[in-house]
C-alpha cells in the first residue's frame, strides 16, 4: 500500500494540475522534528540543558514519550508543540529526512536555493 504522502499528492495534483504542489508528512510523529533539532531546545520548557539529538530521530517510536521523559512536567502536545515549533532550529531539524524534504520543497516552491544538509 502506498503511504499517505503519495496518495495526498496524487489527489491534490488531480484537483489542481495547474499548480506546483508538494506534500510532506512527518515520519511517524511531528515531534521527531523537535528531536532532530534537540540541541536548539536545550533548557526550554523543562528540557535539560544537555539535551542531545539521537543519531536517527525518525526511528524513535513514541516521540512524545521521548520528550516527556526528558521534561520535568512531561510533554503536552497542546502547550509544548506550539512553543517548540516557534523556536526549534530548522537547519538542525534537517537531520530528519521528512523535514529535509519539507525544507527542500519550500525552497523549490519559492525558487530559493537550498544548500545541501550537513551530515
Amino acid at each position: 500500500m502506498t503511504g499517505i504522502g503519495p496518495r495526498l499528492l496524487d489527489w491534490a495534483q488531480k484537483q489542481r494540475a495547474d499548480r506546483s504542489i508538494s506534500v510532506v508528512v512527518a515520519h511517524r510523529e511531528y515531534e521527531a522534528w523537535f528531536i532532530a533539532a534537540a540541541e536548539s531546545l536545550q533548557g526550554k520548557r523543562g528540557l535539560p540543558a544537555s539535551l542531545q539529538a539521537p543519531p536517527e530521530p525518525e526511528k524513535i517510536r513514541n516521540c512524545k514519550g521521548w520528550l516527556s521523559e526528558r521534561m520535568g512536567e512531561g510533554y503536552s502536545e497542546t502547550l509544548d508543540q506550539p512553543a517548540f515549533t516557534s523556536v526549534f532550529d530548522l537547519t538542525m531539524a534537517r537531520r530528519a529526512d521528512s523535514f529535509d524534504k519539507l525544507f527542500r520543497d519550500v525552497g523549490r516552491i519559492f525558487d530559493v536555493a537550498v544548500p545541501p544538509r550537513t551530515p
